[in-house]
């Protein structure tokens, strides 16, 4: 497994000796031989773990400037093939609409009667047949839809895939197009809260089924608690569904946010073996909170003694303040933090990490830039779900 963090930022308004010094800190010369960029917008690879990212990051602030980060993550071919579960997850750029758009039924019914999601595609999925690649082995729509071709659809029939469902695609005017849409007949259990790479926005207040949404600030790893994948089908999908769903008149106005595919060896070995390109495989945790909260409290970037300091500079007294029950060695926090609001931590922590900064005692070296805040976050999720659980 191999991390990259992608930092762009824009450096317009800034003199290009500075943004050239900013190369320089990094050991980046041969940007700085480069030039100045046309739109001066500059777009940087370090591994995640890189001491260069943290050097950047303190350069940029320094420089007055804003950035952004995108991570990425790669699997090896051996993790992927440990993996008891893969989420599915499709690379190739969408062409065309479809979805309601162009008449494909739905069972309203038996979907959320606030904004539609979940509901039971009746029809053969209709699109415009020019929005189709003429050639390859897969299609996406903007609406989530995952096509293959007619010919893989017939060797994965041939696998006899559990819980695969292969529906028609048709074109306006009813002809049979060569493409299948790939589904699954089930939806596994919701994810747990100790899932990665995964947010909430503006969620349906009626079924909740809706509003997830991938973030750029870390990669996407699904994570399952007490679920055995010895029972599940080879093709899942997601409870959750990704994006935001609309319900509208006329129907072809709506929008149903999809969920995500869910799959197993015999379906990743089938995709290996056929060298298809267009999408990828991302493990998914089959975890507890147990294993979580272990593992997590090793990768805290703040020991417990340095917070505790910390919070009595700022708090006065840290023995009472809640977020003190975040330190790895108050072990009662297992128990102790079952019910309260993360939100107070998040309202916290900001503080916290300013204190840490301000302090002398290390600053950017004893933080590592390396949001605590987001692995703070996780520890306290664990410990609320083992709570929960005991």
């Amino acid at each position: 497994m191999k991390d990259t963090t992608t930092v762009v930022f824009n450096g317009r308004g800034l003199p290009w000796p500075d943004i050239a010094e900013i190369f320089r800190a990094i050991g980046r010369d041969d940007l700085v031989e480069q030039g100045e960029a046309a739109l001066e917008l500059y777009s940087l690879k370090l591994p995640t773990n890189s001491p260069l990212l943290t050097v950047l990051r303190r350069e940029l602030r320094g420089h007055g400037l804003e950035w952004a980060e995108v991570v990425n993550r790669t699997y090896t071919p051996a993790e992927l093939r440990r993996a008891k579960l893969l989420q599915l997850v499709i690379s190739k750029a969408p062409r065309g609409f479809g979805g309601p758009s162009y008449g494909t039924s739905y069972d309203l019914g038996s979907g959320c009667s606030a904004c539609g999601t979940a509901a039971e595609q009746t029809s053969a999925l209709i699109v415009r047949a020019s929005d189709l690649p003429r050639s390859g082995s897969i299609a996406t729509t903007y609406d989530g839809e995952l096509l293959v071709s007619a010919e893989l659809a017939q060797a994965l029939r041939e696998a006899r895939l559990s819980g695969l469902r292969l529906g028609e695609v048709r074109s306006q005017r009813g002809a049979l197009l060569p493409w299948r849409q790939v589904g699954a007949e089930r939806a596994l259990p919701a994810i747990s809260p100790l899932s990665r790479g995964v947010v909430r926005e503006d969620p349906c207040s009626v079924c909740g089924r809706d509003g997830f949404f991938n973030t750029p600030a870390e990669p996407t790893e699904l994570a399952y608690e007490g679920l055995d994948p010895v029972g599940l089908d080879d093709v899942s999908s997601s409870w959750e569904h990704f994006g935001k769903s609309r319900l509208r008149q006329p129907l072809s106005d709506s929008f149903f946010a999809p969920c995500l595919l869910i799959v197993k060896q015999r379906f990743f070995r089938l995709c290996s073996e056929h060298k298809l390109r267009g999408f990828s495989f991302v493990p998914v945790r089959l975890t507890s909170a147990r294993e979580e909260l272990a593992r997590l409290a090793a990768e805290l970037p703040v020991s417990g003694l340095e917070a505790y300091v910390a919070l009595e500079q700022r708090f006065g007294s840290a023995s009472e303040h809640p977020a003190v029950l975040a330190l790895p060695e108050q072990r009662r926090l297992e128990r102790q933090w079952g019910g309260a609001d993360l939100n107070l931590y998040d309202s916290y922590l900001g503080g916290l990490i300013q204190t840490i900064l301000e302090s002398g005692r290390g600053g950017a070296e004893l933080l590592g830039e390396a949001e605590p805040d987001l692995r703070l976050r996780r520890y306290l999720i664990a410990c609320r779900e083992l709570a929960d659980a005991e």
